[in-house]
């Protein structure tokens, strides 16, 4: 007989409750004020009277949090705002599709909260609340009861990529269980046509898609295909075809919701330089170091804190590209599920099947020889990031299986040899982390408190291991000890783990300190209709944050035109989508100063009227002007730079604007303008549509006719209105089937 506590009586509000209690103490500190993880504060370069937080290192793993989630975003939603839709990005280098990027979550609905100071964490926690939520849903789905489910959704909703990834890379994670419960809906019921699941796929799918990073989507949805897999097993033949049908329809309209960016995105792709996504991330994979991090993600120290220390670079290597972490605790609930399944058969395909998952994923991510061409042979995957994004389909993975090896303990399903061989696999995997670690422990010198960060992350691991083993083994023995039954403590320690693991990276962000605006006002006051190039402060891609026009680029995609006038005009000594002002190909090469100062006509030409560097002298050759300075930043002014709209002879521009321009012309002219040229633009002279014609090297130009003339520029993926047709039809068969559902539930 199951236990009451864990029956359709328990109170069903209880864990909900628990899982947003977890999610804001977990952000307690960033939400209360009491420290600042603003990305403007951490990454613009404008920071000043910055306190130190209590750790050394970094809130985050990832700068992109702010130079593209943040900046890009915030334009984005700006554009909403001022009634333009997102389409394209004129402050970011030449101009670059805005949607179309992706990464800057155009068209995602959540993502309005950008448009606030803080609307990075705020984005973060209603994603991290989402995901709790789904997952809670989900395991109930799947049967467990409510105190395996509450730990899984607190567990899923404070993971490792949560916790470390604050880019647009972790926007996505939430639709995960979102659609893996809309799955168990259709299974649930596949006779009744499943009134509400194939329509949660739905949104599932689309709503992963529209958050904005195709490679975290791409990785889940090889999860969310092996789950509709292991899920057929118990159905009839009947059942199962029409549980697939719904599944796979669920996608298409999903799918189809989703057209819109699709379209944008693929109409960019074709002319975008995709920098390590062509084909060289596929092959790159995490060092052996790294596996200790699996389960003590701090036994090198914090967040980028003691890299410094490893003059090998091997540390900083793998901070720069690990994305994300489970805990022990989970480890050894995930091993008593395997070996449940394996030894008594409960949900034996589900179990084992997620199994194979977190071993192929980890496989592929520390490089194990011949998974990465297996996984490299799947179309779009030679160029997939796996071992940087893959991290949240193996944290779902281990999350469901811990919540059922938890709901094992909790139903009285175990037996002492199930516990013993789960605690003893999980002991031998900390012990393989051990070794891992050992190698890159011995190659960091002198890191303040080292030793106090290894042990503690050993002890942790290793108490969490042992605990989840004695109360499988010995559930009566532990309740006599501590008044609690056996499954609520295994609970309120697995929950304690998680929780400390994903506050402790806030303990690094500053404690205050405030963001330095002048040089963003005189930019705005006198570049009208210019661009300006940074050599450090005001990172990229701040300037589309703030509307000011910005030769610099961080970013991925970027136009592939874009990169060759980088190359060729600009600076040859860097990698184009990172033509940061501070980065270099070769180190031995010209330094970003260098190629200004050799290639200031490429500059002009690109309309840069204005250089922002770092306080202190710069070479000022042919004329460069200091205009401003103060402790962060030093204006320069570059004469003879070309304005963004130009006329030929006879003709004079009267008045202009980011996409406008009023001209009069004596005779019969052109007017270029030095806005990147890609399809999807198209121009009106005074109401009438005119022909673009490409101009050297990467600009547009177009003909005037004699008289004054209002020209106007405007900028769509070149098949939107197929796009928005097709999400359009999604809405309405997502309308009309949730409609016909209605009805036969009255």
């Amino acid at each position: 007989m199951e236990p009451p506590a864990e029956g359709a009586g328990a109170r069903t509000w209880v864990a909900p409750v628990a899982i947003a209690a977890a999610v804001l103490l977990g952000n307690a500190l960033a939400l209360s004020g009491a420290v600042d993880t603003n990305p403007l504060l951490l990454y613009s370069g404008l920071a000043v009277g910055v306190h130190p937080g209590l750790l050394p290192g970094s809130p985050s793993i990832d700068p992109n949090s702010g130079f593209t989630l943040q900046a890009l975003g915030h334009l984005a939603t700006s554009d909403w705002l001022s009634g333009r839709l997102p389409w394209w990005n004129p402050f970011e280098g030449l101009g670059a599709p805005l949607a179309g990027e992706m990464q800057s979550a155009a068209l995602f609905l959540p993502a309005i909260l950008l448009h606030l100071a803080q609307g990075v964490l705020y984005l973060h926690v209603l994603l991290e609340l989402v995901a709790g939520l789904a997952t809670y849903l989900l395991m109930r789905r799947l049967g467990t009861g409510e105190l395996a489910a509450g730990v899984a959704g607190v567990a899923f909703a404070l993971n490792g990529t949560f916790a470390w990834l604050g880019n647009a890379a972790a926007t996505p994670i939430c639709f995960l269980p979102v659609t893996l419960w809309g799955l168990e809906l259709i299974r649930s019921h596949p006779s009744r046509g499943s009134r509400l699941g194939w329509a949660v796929v739905a949104l599932g799918v689309a709503g992963s898609i529209y958050a904005g990073f195709p490679e975290t989507t791409a990785i889940d949805t090889l999860l969310v295909g092996l789950w509709a897999l292991l899920r057929l097993p118990g159905l009839g033949r009947r059942q199962m075809w029409r549980y697939l049908g719904l599944a796979v329809g669920g996608g298409v309209i999903g799918l189809l919701l989703a057209a819109p960016l699709v379209d944008a995105f693929l109409s960019y792709l074709p002319h975008s330089n995709v920098g390590g996504h062509a084909g060289g991330f596929g092959t790159v994979y995490l060092a052996r170091s790294a596996v200790a991090m699996l389960v003590m993600p701090y036994v090198f120290g914090p967040i980028f804190g003691f890299y410094t220390f490893d003059h090998s670079g091997a540390l900083g290597a793998i901070w720069g590209d690990i994305g994300g972490y489970t805990t022990a605790g989970l480890v050894a609930l995930a091993s008593i599920a395997v070996w449940s399944a394996l030894l008594s058969g409960r949900q034996r395909w589900l179990r084992l099947g997620l199994t194979a998952w977190v071993a192929l994923a980890w496989a592929k991510t520390f490089g194990v020889p011949g998974v990465n061409q297996l996984v490299a042979h799947l179309p779009g995957f030679s160029g997939v990031a796996f071992y940087r994004y893959a991290p949240p389909s193996w944290e779902m993975a281990l999350v469901v299986l811990a919540a059922l090896g938890l709901d094992d303990l909790a139903r009285g399903r175990l037996s002492p040899g199930i516990a013993w061989r789960a605690t003893g696999s999980s002991l031998l995997f900390l012990l393989i982390a051990l070794g891992a670690a050992e190698h890159e422990l011995a190659r960091i010198h002198g890191a303040p408190h080292l030793d106090l960060w290894a042990g503690a992350s050993l002890v942790l691991a290793l108490g969490l291991i042992v605990l989840v083993g004695v109360a499988a083994a010995y559930p009566d023995r532990l309740r006599s000890l501590v008044r609690l039954r056996a499954p609520a403590v295994v609970a309120l320690a697995v929950v304690a783990e998680a929780g400390a693991l994903f506050f402790l990276p806030q303990l690094s962000a500053p404690r205050g300190g405030r963001v330095d605006l002048a040089p963003v006002r005189y930019l705005a006051a006198h570049l009208k209709g210019q661009r300006f190039f940074t050599l450090g402060p005001l990172a990229p891609n701040y300037g589309s944050y703030f509307g000011l026009a910005e030769l610099n680029v961080n970013d991925l995609p970027i136009p592939s035109a874009f990169a060759t006038y980088v190359l060729s005009e600009l600076d040859p000594n860097v990698n184009p989508v990172i033509f940061t002002g501070g980065t270099q190909a070769i180190s031995t090469g010209p330094s970003p100063e260098q190629a200004l100062i050799q290639n200031l006509a490429g500059y002009r030409r690109a309309g840069v009227a204005y250089v922002v560097a770092p306080p202190g002298p710069l070479p000022q050759p042919l004329g460069l002007q200091r205009v401003f300075g103060d402790s962060k930043a030093t204006i320069y002014r570059l004469p003879g730079a070309q304005p963004l709209m130009t006329v030929s002879t006879g003709c004079r521009v009267l008045s202009s604007s980011t996409y406008a321009a009023e001209v009069s012309c004596r005779q019969a002219g052109a007017l270029l303008w030095r806005e990147l040229d890609i399809p999807g633009w198209t121009a009106t002279v005074s109401g009438r549509k005119v022909a673009i014609r490409s101009a050297s090297p990467a600009f547009q130009r177009v003909p005037l006719p004699a008289g004054r003339q209002l020209v106007t520029f405007s900028f769509v993926p070149p098949h939107e209105t197929v796009g928005a047709a097709l999400a359009a039809l999604g809405v309405l068969v997502l309308l009309a089937g949730a409609g016909i559902a209605w009805r036969r539930a009255v």
